[in-house]
């Protein structure tokens, strides 16, 4: 009686540890993501559309807008080249950066950075 006692108390304890882990991997549906876009908002690279779309964000340029060079910005400042598609006038980069910039010559920088905000 005592083996089945410990069996099942361990059962559910198993069974709670499994419970808690499900709750923490699926809290972010909770959480909403805002990007802030800074630099000059007459560049043609400044952005006139920014939106999620599943696991990527979709960026929106002006039909004129020079191809831009983009690059990732790590905590210490360093640059590194940022991998993305092209769908017609839009740019769909993967959404799992903090801070990007978009670069080319003559147009000024515009960074792209995340501001994650959890309800």
């Amino acid at each position: 009686m005592t083996n089945l006692y410990r069996l099942s108390f361990m059962s559910v304890l198993v069974l709670l540890s499994l419970l808690a882990c499900d709750r923490v991997v699926n809290s972010n549906p909770n959480q909403d993501v805002a990007y802030v876009i800074t630099g000059d908002v007459g560049s043609t690279l400044f952005p006139i559309e920014l939106k999620k779309d599943g696991e990527d964000v979709r960026i929106r340029l002006l039909k004129s807008a020079p191809m831009p060079e983009i690059v990732s910005i790590d905590p210490d400042g360093h640059a590194v080249p940022f991998n993305f598609k092209i769908d017609g006038d839009t740019l769909v980069v993967p959404g799992k950066f903090d801070h990007i910039a978009l670069h080319h010559a003559g147009t000024g920088t515009i960074d792209i950075t995340k501001k994650s905000t959890v309800h």
